[in-house]
């Protein structure tokens, strides 16, 4: 998408303020990686995820989004849905 100010794209940005005031300069920032879509893929619910918050099954290893992990709270244990039911 152009910009309507100085003309330049801000796909995959967003835009902040880098001064207060009326009329301040704007700058496009890259998104920080926590709000980023992921280019990790779970398993279990096919939605993307950051790699840095992938957690791993302790039976199997497989790699899941901390939303599908089934934590024990008394091991501090991740299981994938698969191996809690077991």
């Amino acid at each position: 998408m152009l910009c309507a100010r100085c003309g330049g794209t801000n796909q995959g940005a967003e835009t902040v303020k880098t001064s207060a005031g009326r009329g301040a300069n704007l700058q496009l920032k890259p998104m920080p990686w926590w709000l980023d879509d992921g280019e990790e893929v779970c398993e279990h619910c096919l939605q993307r995820y950051a790699y840095e918050v992938e957690v791993r099954c302790v039976a199997c290893d497989a790699a899941l989004c901390p939303h599908c992990a089934v934590v024990v709270r008394a091991t501090r244990e991740s299981y994938c849905p698969g191996c809690e039911e077991a």
